[in-house]
C-alpha cells in the first residue's frame, strides 16, 4: 500500500465521519438535547471543535490527492468545482462539499456580524455539504466495493437519517414565516 494512497483513504473517509458526528451534534443543540453531563456548553464546544478537526482531515485528503501521481487532481479544483481532468464530476462534488464547508466555518465565526436568522439560514446547507461529502465519498473513491468504506458510509447514512427522522429544530423565522426542515419530526408526533 502507498503512503499516499493510505493518506488519501483514511483523510477522506475520518473527514466523513467527523463531519457526520458535527451534523449530528448540530441536531442535537438544535433540538436542545441535554442530559446530566453533556450540557449544552459541552455539546456546542464538541461540535465547534470537531469542525475545526476536519479541517486537518481534509488537509491531509487534498494534499495527498494532489500530490499523488496516480491521479491527477490539480490545486485549482480543491476549490472550482468541474475543473479536474480525473473524475470530474466526482471531484467536483467534493469541491462543492469543501467549499461549503469553508463556507460555513467562516460564517460561524462572523455569527455576530451577519445575525443570528442569516447564520441559521446559512448553516441549513449543513445538511448540502455533508450529503455532498457522502456522494463524493462513495462515487469518488476506486475502491467503494471494500467492505469498510461502503459499511462505513452505510453507517453514516443511517446514522443522520434516524436522527433526522426524529428531531425536529425549532423553527426559524424567515421573512416573517416560520420554515422548519421539511420532512422532519419529532419522536412524539
Amino acid at each position: 500500500m502507498q503512503p499516499l494512497w493510505l493518506a488519501e483513504r483514511v483523510g477522506g473517509l475520518m473527514s466523513l465521519v467527523l463531519l457526520t458526528v458535527v451534523v449530528l451534534l448540530g441536531i442535537a443543540v438544535s433540538a436542545q438535547w441535554r442530559t446530566k453531563y453533556l450540557t449544552e456548553a459541552r455539546i456546542s464546544g464538541l461540535h465547534r471543535w470537531l469542525s475545526l478537526v476536519i479541517i486537518i482531515f481534509l488537509a491531509i485528503h487534498v494534499v495527498s490527492t494532489v500530490t499523488d501521481s496516480y491521479v491527477s487532481v490539480e490545486w485549482l479544483a480543491i476549490l472550482v468545482p468541474f475543473t479536474s481532468t480525473y473524475k470530474t464530476n466526482w471531484v467536483a462534488i467534493g469541491t462543492l462539499a469543501f467549499d461549503l464547508l469553508i463556507a460555513l466555518l467562516i460564517t460561524s465565526y462572523l455569527r455576530t456580524k451577519i445575525g443570528r436568522k442569516a447564520w441559521v439560514v446559512i448553516h441549513r446547507l449543513t445538511y448540502l455539504c455533508w450529503g455532498f461529502a457522502t456522494i463524493h465519498a462513495l462515487g469518488g473513491s476506486s475502491e467503494i466495493s471494500l467492505t469498510y468504506a461502503l459499511a462505513l458510509t452505510g453507517v453514516v447514512l443511517v446514522a443522520v437519517a434516524a436522527v433526522m427522522r426524529f428531531v425536529r429544530p425549532p423553527a426559524v423565522i424567515v421573512e416573517g414565516h416560520p420554515k422548519g426542515l421539511p420532512g422532519i419530526t419529532s419522536a412524539g408526533e
